[in-house]
């Protein structure tokens, strides 16, 4: 075998190698205090996470730190942790992926609601959950209060294509409800590296010219 052959096979296998990964804060236990600011600014895993407003981690069942009644989101399958933002009038988050291009993104978020959940009303929350690649959106999902069953309700949500930005904002129509919320068990697949299929394709052209020289040669 030659050294093309060889390297032709190293690509190939570096071109195909995407991977899985979960991220859902039980890292993080236990926590020195509850709720823990993070700043505006937090990683974790591959997942780096911004945001306009001062995240914070919580502790699942904490009843003066998250979203109320309880901090105990129903249904879904939140951890001990979650992270949110601070319960400050609308919200927002941004997850980046440390440069990984990603082809499928499902998580969960708590609690999407309202004064009267199902009925209309200037308190009604909104979260339009967006997928960005290099800054142009791919897919677009909204959910509002009168989507989810009521207080403490978990909503899935999911993405499949190619993208590197998911981009979250809650509002309500009038400006005037503080939003308390939270983002868990986030499970994405990331794409092939587009390097690496760049080189596995200029091998592959390589050997494709050596087969034609010696073909000359003959």
């Amino acid at each position: 075998m030659n050294k093309l052959s060889i390297l032709t096979g190293a690509f190939a296998l570096t071109a195909t190698t995407g991977f899985a990964a979960t991220v859902d804060f039980e890292n993080e236990a236990p926590l020195g205090s509850d709720p823990t600011d993070v700043g505006t600014s937090y990683s974790n895993g591959i997942i780096d996470f911004s945001s306009t407003e001062n995240m914070q981690l919580v502790g699942v069942g904490a009843p003066t730190s998250g979203f109320v009644p309880d901090d105990m989101p129903i249904g879904g399958d939140f951890g001990d942790i979650f992270l949110t933002g601070d319960f400050d009038g609308d919200t927002d988050m941004t997850l980046t992926f440390g440069g990984y291009l990603i082809e499928e993104i499902s998580f969960e978020i708590a609690d999407i609601d309202g004064d009267e959940v199902g009925t209309s009303t200037g308190d009604d929350e909104e979260f339009v959950f967006t997928a960005l690649k290099g800054g142009l959106v791919v897919d677009t999902v909204t959910v509002s209060a009168l989507d989810v069953a009521g207080d403490g309700t978990i909503a899935s949500i999911s993405f499949a294509g190619l993208f590197d930005e998911i981009s979250i904002v809650g509002t309500t129509p009038d400006g005037a409800r503080n939003i308390g919320w939270g983002i868990d068990n986030i499970e994405l697949v990331t794409a092939v590296p587009v390097p690496a299929a760049g080189l596995m394709l200029l091998a592959g052209l390589g050997g494709l010219g050596v087969m034609r020289s010696r073909k000359k040669a003959s």
